[in-house]
């Protein structure tokens, strides 16, 4: 008799099996290779990163100088700060703020009052843009900090402003803030701090990625100012030494470290245009500070005002004139006054020359029919006789 198979079993064979993927071991393999060549990519674009975002808050801070000095200019002192703690809907964001300070070593309100150099004053708060006409965003950094704005007192005001000082050879007009970096700025935990010569007018602070010291935009403290924590600590402890080395530049340490530092600073010492001022009384005068001569055509002068060349003036106005010596001086009435020194006696006397700042007088002489030639004038007189000549 014939076998039977179930009909099954007549359709079903064994193939081979045609669709594979990849083993564990073989993705694991692609993964570390991937994650070896994705991971410099990666760091090296972070680190761009972190490069364009010091670059633009340096240059947020150059626009900030730049306004700064533009309002100088104009109005002859230092913008107030503006209050730290308040946000975009306070009306007053933004604005100088000029009277009502807090005591000296104290902060309220948003600004801070510290002791400065020589007795002076420093008040520390936010940029006024609103004064300075410039834009908020360029007011606080790439971390979404405000910059923190410390500027000496009495520049804030143009009565007492301080007028320059001779320093050696050079005209100085000195801050209150004293400041201070590294030794070597490229070693930053290593090498001892220096006083910095020059006494600041105003300094602005980014307070960098860490934010210690620093108040966001809504007016919100980013991160506590913990004193002694760190070196970002000088630049927000209210006194009146600022630590100047940069971030980017310097850093050495890692954050939570005791000298650890990531602030950037922009410190400014000298002022343009300081020579030539308007003067408080009267601001369509200006006045000199130079304490020493002013010369025109002159490299050299001799004098308060030592001109090399012609002056063409309406009206010329003096005490006195004097030969180039500053000898044989005379007052200008002498001759054009109405003195007893230029005038002959009323009993006919006339002048016959003047001589020691007087007229010298004798008897008239008639000339009568003398005419000097067509062309020339009478240029003096001689025994009755004209004397003619041109001019």
């Amino acid at each position: 008799m014939f076998g039977t198979k179930p009909c099954g079993a007549l359709l079903h064979r064994k193939r081979p099996f045609l669709e594979s993927g990849f083993s564990l071991i073989e993705l694991s393999i692609a993964m570390i290779i991937l994650s070896l060549i994705l991971l410099p990519l990666i760091s090296l674009a972070t680190a761009q990163r972190a490069t364009r975002m010091i670059e633009d808050t340096m240059g947020f801070q150059s626009d900030v100088k730049d306004a700064i000095d533009t309002f100088y200019i104009e109005n002859k002192r230092y913008p107030c700060p503006a209050r730290l703690t308040l946000g975009p809907n306070d009306p007053d964001y933004g604005k100088e703020v000029c009277t009502g300070l807090p005591a000296v070593g104290a902060c309220a309100n948003g600004l801070c009052r510290a002791a400065g150099a020589s007795g002076r004053r420093l008040v520390t708060g936010a940029v006024p843009f609103v004064d300075l006409k410039i834009a908020e965003t360029r007011t606080y950094d790439r971390w979404s900090t405000k910059f923190s704005y410390t500027v000496t007192e009495d520049m804030t005001d143009e009565t007492t402003f301080p007028a320059p000082v001779v320093v050696g050879t050079e005209l100085v007009i000195n801050g209150a803030i004293r400041a201070e970096q590294y030794v070597d700025d490229r070693t930053l935990g290593t090498n001892a701090l220096e006083p910095v010569a020059d006494l600041q007018h105003y300094i602005l602070v980014s307070h960098g990625p860490n934010g210690q010291g620093g108040y966001t935009r809504e007016g919100v403290v980013r991160a506590a100012c913990i004193i002694g924590a760190n070196e970002d600590a000088k630049n927000c402890d209210n006194n009146a030494t600022f630590l100047l080395s940069n971030y980017g530049a310097s850093r050495s340490e890692t954050e939570g470290n005791t000298r650890y530092y990531d602030d950037l600073t922009l410190n400014v010492s000298s002022i343009k245009g300081g020579i030539w001022r308007e003067t408080v009384t009267t601001p369509d005068d200006i006045v000199n500070t130079n304490p020493g001569g002013v010369g025109i055509g002159t490299d050299d002068p001799e004098y308060d005002l030592d001109v090399n060349g012609n002056i063409l003036a309406t009206q010329f106005e003096v005490e006195e004139l004097c030969d180039e010596n500053g000898d044989n001086c005379f007052s200008p009435e002498v001759i054009a006054g109405d003195t007893g020194k230029i005038m002959c006696p009323t009993d006919g006397g006339v002048v016959t020359r003047i001589a020691n700042v007087s007229v010298n007088c004798g008897a008239a002489v008639p000339v009568s029919g003398q005419v000097c030639p067509t062309g020339q004038y009478v240029i003096g007189m001689s025994g009755g006789t004209l004397t003619c000549g041109s001019l």
